[in-house]
């Protein structure tokens, strides 16, 4: 072989190895960096802000009291999560916000207001709770209970946006839901005087909302929100508990009623279509 011919053979082996070794080195900088973008616990900026809001679960005891807390602007992943930790005793709790998460994956592209919820105690008359971020100090509130109402009262500070609103717990036997009046119904105010007089026959009169106000009844986690349903046009939302335990005989006396159709929904889960 001639000298051209090894020196040629060795300069492209010289240009192999280097391509490896290159390889080699770009991969140990790159799967670190995909790593790194794999869930990575992004600081929470205070500046986005969190909007705060008590709401209610469903519980086998009844509707359990608790504080929604959503980022007030969205944020630029469409699967972001709120990393936390959630810490009960009996009359405080406490949860640690420690930043943003991608849910085991990486940021998807899209946008999104991720919440989370902090769960309270129902019993109590009075529970203190503190809402912690990590690097930027905590929040202190109250929920003061009377009767079946829980009042929501927090600090201000910068940063958070409270609706210091009021819910009223939600037990086993409730029934929700709205009903529509079809088109072609030339007497609506008959027909909602029919409904009211159901109403009326089958709620327990002592778990009542006064004066049909649902403003304070509230569900987050089967999406119930009464007051978006309240009474307007054709149309008229209702929430009661059940006198007896048997629904069928209302159901079926309701659609009864012509040119109406509705949804019932109950606090077992099942729904009822009318």
């Amino acid at each position: 072989m001639s000298s051209f011919r090894r020196y040629c053979h060795m300069n492209r082996d010289i240009k192999n190895i280097t391509r490896s070794i290159l390889f080699v080195v770009l991969l140990g900088i790159l799967v670190p960096a995909c790593e790194k973008q794999e869930d990575p616990l992004a600081v929470l900026n205070i500046d986005t802000g969190l909007s705060l809001e008590l709401t209610q679960t469903l519980t086998p005891n009844g509707g359990m009291p608790s504080i929604d807390i959503w980022t007030t602007d969205e944020v630029n992943c469409s699967n972001a999560i709120i990393k936390n930790k959630v810490f009960s005793w009996a009359t405080i709790a406490e949860i640690v916000i420690e930043g943003f998460g991608y849910n085991g994956g990486s940021c998807e592209e899209g946008k999104s207001k991720p919440r989370i919820n902090l769960p309270l105690q129902m019993e109590p008359a009075y529970q203190s709770f503190f809402i912690s971020i990590t690097g930027a100090g905590k929040l202190g509130g109250v929920v003061n209970k009377v009767n079946e109402e829980y009042a929501l009262n927090m600090e201000s500070q910068k940063g958070f946006f409270s609706r210091n609103n009021v819910v009223r717990r939600i037990v086993p036997g409730m029934y929700w839901g709205y009903i529509e009046i079809k088109p072609g119904e030339t007497n609506p105010e008959e027909v909602f005087k029919k409904i009211d007089q159901l109403l009326n026959q089958y709620e327990d009169q002592t778990f009542s909302f006064q004066n049909g106000d649902y403003t304070y009844f509230k569900v987050i986690n089967n999406k119930v929100n009464l007051n978006s349903l309240n009474a307007t046009g054709k149309f008229v939302s209702f929430a009661f508990k059940l006198k007896g335990i048997n629904l069928e005989p209302f159901v079926y006396a309701v659609k009864s009623v012509p040119n109406i159709s509705g949804h019932i929904y109950s606090y077992a889960g099942t729904e009822y279509v009318l």
